[in-house]
């Protein structure tokens, strides 16, 4: 079994039932939502919100 490049626990799993782009909504053609997988931002443990940069 070939080793995956990332692991699934440093993404998580997006649906939108549209995005946006230069402003203007779009929907997708073939099916009610978009999937996507975005990477986790990185978290304060000690306080569990987001750092700033």
């Amino acid at each position: 079994m070939a080793e995956q490049k990332y692991s699934p626990l440093d993404y998580d799993e997006v649906y939108c039932r549209f995005i946006r782009k230069k402003g203007k909504m779009i929907y997708p053609k073939n099916g009610k939502y978009f999937h996507f997988w975005v990477k986790k931002k990185p978290t304060d443990k000690s306080t569990g919100l987001f750092k700033k940069k």
